[in-house]
């Protein structure tokens, strides 16, 4: 066989190839990897979202009214307050720094070292611990039962989980 027509082989076999592979999606294959791409969107209920967005930037949270997650995590600066170490309630310096909010939603684990598999077991942290809010849940929830713009008639309807979202 000549060298040009092993070369037109060459190319059609490539060409094929590399149809073939850019006509299969990510969705397509299942993917063995702990890092996965990040999905396009998101389909949350904005009544959800502006929750949670309420309560990210609430000092509610903490004990004495004066740090909000927002104060730790800087939507405008990465996600992160870019401190080598946070600080919390009374000034207090904490043991570690920030880590980004970015998309922790898609973290296979919370927290520097993991200690948290999920984004619902890593909040109750820096809200009970004593150098980040200092607070508790039951001390949370009091505040937010006290606040008129999220209660009604004294309970929590927009954070209660059996109300309709």
């Amino acid at each position: 066989m000549d060298t040009y027509l092993t070369n037109s082989i060459r190319i059609i076999l490539f060409l094929l190839i590399v149809l073939t592979a850019s006509s299969i999606s990510a969705a397509d294959v299942e993917l063995d990897e702990p890092i996965l791409p990040l999905p396009l969107a998101q389909d949350l209920a904005p009544k959800v979202v502006a929750i949670g967005d309420k309560l990210f930037h609430d000092p509610c949270l903490s004990h004495d009214n004066t740090i909000s997650c927002a104060h730790c995590h800087r939507l405008a600066t990465g996600g992160t307050d870019m401190l080598p170490k946070s600080f919390g309630i009374r000034g207090q310096t904490g043991a570690i720094k920030a880590p980004t909010v970015y998309n922790s939603a898609f973290n296979f684990v919370q927290f520097w070292d993991g200690r948290a598999a999920t984004l619902e077991e890593q909040v109750s942290g820096p809200i009970n611990h004593p150098l980040e809010m200092g607070s508790s849940w039951l001390e949370v929830v009091n505040k937010l039962k006290a606040d008129p713009e999220v209660t009604v008639g004294g309970s929590l309807p927009l954070y209660s989980q059996s109300s309709t979202i």
